[in-house]
């Protein structure tokens, strides 16, 4: 079966990469329920899933789109990539700062371009993270709990703190 294409004018479904405007050396996929109207975007919540360590955001996005499509909540899936700064970091962004970048200020700001975008609150924000997205997932609800209202972590191997 061959993929859908992406239209520039789509309203929902999934969504192909985008640059992160703030950093451009990372990227996001969306999927946007059917069910999305603007009119109630007040309302729509914001579910973030974040990759483990074999970096498959697509994956991620489309395991959870039988949920927005139930809920009516828009899911981010970032891809934090190998290799931001030398050829031998795979493990970067599980804790949340690399050689000066701040994984968790890049996601913050994934979740306001998409906020701005569809009109979504900033706070309030469903996170779930397996593996070495559940490490993220459990750094990142240390130091942004109020930004969360539900966090899903799911065999982060390892749990110590920042």
């Amino acid at each position: 079966m061959r993929p859908a294409l992406f239209r520039l004018d789509q309203t929902a479904g999934r969504f192909p990469f985008r640059a992160c405007q703030a950093d451009r050396r990372f990227s996001y996929t969306l999927y946007v329920p059917t069910s999305f109207r603007p009119e109630a975007a007040g309302s729509t919540r914001l579910l973030v899933v974040v990759h483990g360590s074999e970096r498959a955001p697509e994956a991620a996005r489309d395991l959870f789109a039988d949920l927005a499509e139930e809920k009516g909540c828009i899911v981010l899936a970032p891809l934090f990539p190998v290799a931001v700064t030398d050829r031998e970091e795979t493990h970067n962004y599980l804790f949340l700062a690399f050689e000066g970048i701040r994984f968790d200020l890049v996601l913050l700001a994934m979740v306001s371009e998409v906020a701005q975008r569809y009109g979504l609150p900033e706070r309030g924000l469903w996170l779930a993270g397996f593996s070495g997205g559940g490490q993220f997932a459990h750094r990142f609800a240390y130091l942004h709990a109020s930004r969360l209202a539900a966090v899903s972590i799911g065999a982060p191997g390892l749990v110590n703190t920042l």
